[in-house]
């Protein structure tokens, strides 16, 4: 079990007091004893090319040391087998098998904590391990966590490491950095956040000084990127004429100073056209979300591809804004409708699927949140939501995906996982909003596997079927390149050349 300090561990201790102290079972990890000589032969499978969006002519896989040795051609099975020390074999029953995908926008130590009870802290470590069991469990063999207590992140790579949890590889950027009246920053309320999320989560400079030690003290806690926020207004809470304070040209020039010195992409969350354009003009590597007041223009998406700037538009967070709020916002434009339908169609089996029991009636009081019809809505602990923002998510995502598209702008795959009722490396509702906005079945795939990866340059070792890469895999029920539902009917998802999950016997 994770040991916190200082308000964290209080946070612990009254937690306990609180609850019934139950311990969570994490999900039995299979047996699978191959040592780095011998070799994993998975065979009768329809192998997915996501590069040329087609089956290949290989029907088999030679797995040796987590790698793909070999790919083989069914002809060749019987050669296979005694040239090489196969100790075990996977017969994937003629099924397709694809690269494992990636949510590259998520935080697993992020929790709901619409209902907020103190009993509830003892239960949030419970779900953090159930946040990395869902991602793999949903086919999810990466996850770029994009904000999170660093202790709690580095427990669960540990465990995840040393085989006592299931969960995906983390890339992780461990504290995140606001300016000194900037977007969440609450004053002693700031510390609030470590009692929910079990340690620092933000940090406010003031000024260049404090920037300079708050980057040194991120990259020392060993971040794999940098995050930043871009907001110059609120969503929701304070005033509705708030304006946020954001860094300055000089002072993101500090921070992409900072980040190549360490070898670091640095990523912005912004959500409004201002703080995303500030984005693109100092080139920063990556902007997480759509805009809600302005889309994204022709101009801005050629700045974007001149400059190599990528985008995660996290398009599940639809669902979490898609608020009933009457006539107020935009609730008639059709997709703001269509997001409603994913949230009622997705949210409540993903609660049911995804949330410990403990928990579950914090999510579901969200839910019911969110579907009522409030016209003056406020956040719980935050305050006044405003419509015209939280709708202009849906209003505005068409056009700007439409001009980033035409532009050739790397777009990827992550699902803000964590936040509200978002849930990390479940893909689904992404899969099903790019489709909405006009990307094909192979384009979609491609993005969840290897876009992603480019995005990250990793893609030498992730991200598509190849020989050297890592063997992060998963075997799929129907064809990923025609129907965009068969990434939820998953046969076995495998990482590294070690089953994870088998959901049914191959």
């Amino acid at each position: 079990m994770l040991k916190k300090t200082g308000i964290a561990a209080l946070a612990d201790f009254l937690g306990s007091k609180a609850s019934n102290n139950t311990s969570y079972k994490r999900m039995t990890i299979p047996s699978w004893e191959i040592n780095e000589n011998e070799y994993l032969l998975i065979h009768n499978v329809q192998i997915v090319d996501v590069k040329l969006g087609k089956i290949r002519r290989e029907n088999g896989l030679l797995v040796k040391n987590q790698r793909i040795e070999a790919l083989v051609m069914k002809s060749e099975l019987n050669q296979v087998r005694n040239n090489f020390h196969i100790k075990k074999e996977i017969d994937g029953g003629n099924k397709y098998i694809i690269p494992g995908m990636s949510d590259i926008h998520a935080h697993l130590t992020l929790i709901s904590e619409f209902d907020f009870k103190i009993k509830n802290l003892r239960y949030f470590d419970n779900q953090r391990e159930k946040n990395c069991e869902e991602a793999i469990k949903h086919g999810c063999t990466f996850v770029k966590d994009s904000g999170g207590a660093a202790r709690v992140i580095d427990y669960l790579k540990e465990e995840i490491k040393q085989n006592r949890l299931i969960g995906p590889r983390i890339m992780a950027a461990k504290e995140v950095v606001s300016p000194k009246g900037g977007m969440w920053d609450l004053g002693l309320a700031n510390h609030f956040s470590s009692v929910i999320f079990g340690g620092r989560l933000l940090n406010f400079p003031a000024n260049r000084k404090q920037l300079e030690k708050v980057l040194d003290r991120t990259i020392d806690l060993g971040c794999d990127f940098i995050k930043i926020y871009l907001e110059d207004k609120p969503l929701y809470g304070g005033k509705e004429s708030d304006v946020y304070t954001m860094f300055s040209s000089e002072e993101i020039d500090i921070i992409k100073h900072k980040a190549a010195g360490a070898s670091k992409m640095v990523e912005a969350h912004s959500m409004f056209i201002k703080g995303s354009r500030r984005a693109i003009e100092a080139g920063l590597d990556m902007i997480a979300h759509i805009t809600v007041d302005e889309p994204y223009t022709d101009e801005d998406a050629r700045k974007m591809k001149a400059g190599n700037v990528s985008i995660v538009p996290t398009l599940s967070l639809g669902c979490y804004l898609a608020m009933n709020m009457g006539d107020k916002g935009f609730p008639y434009h059709q997709d703001f409708l269509f997001f409603q339908e994913m949230l009622k169609q997705y949210i409540p089996n993903m609660i049911d699927e995804s949330v410990i029991p403990e928990l579950k009636g914090s999510y579901c009081k969200f839910y019911d949140w969110i579907i009522e019809e409030i016209l003056e809505r406020r956040m719980p602990q935050i305050g006044k939501v405003y419509p015209e923002r939280v709708h202009g998510f849906a209003k505005n995502a068409r056009e700007s995906i439409q001009n980033l598209m035409n532009h050739g702008v790397k777009i990827g795959i992550g699902t803000d996982g964590g936040t509200g009722i978002t849930f990390t490396g479940n893909l689904q509702v992404e899969f099903e909003a790019f489709h909405h906005f006009g990307f094909t079945p192979v384009e979609i795939l491609r993005m969840a596997t290897l876009g992603n990866m480019e995005i990250l340059h990793l893609e030498k070792d992730m991200g598509s079927i190849e020989i050297g890469k890592f063997a992060d895999l998963v075997i799929l029920e129907d064809n990923p390149l025609s129907n965009i539902h068969a990434i939820s009917k998953i046969n076995c998802v495998i990482k590294g050349g070690q089953p994870q999950i088998f959901y049914t016997k191959s």
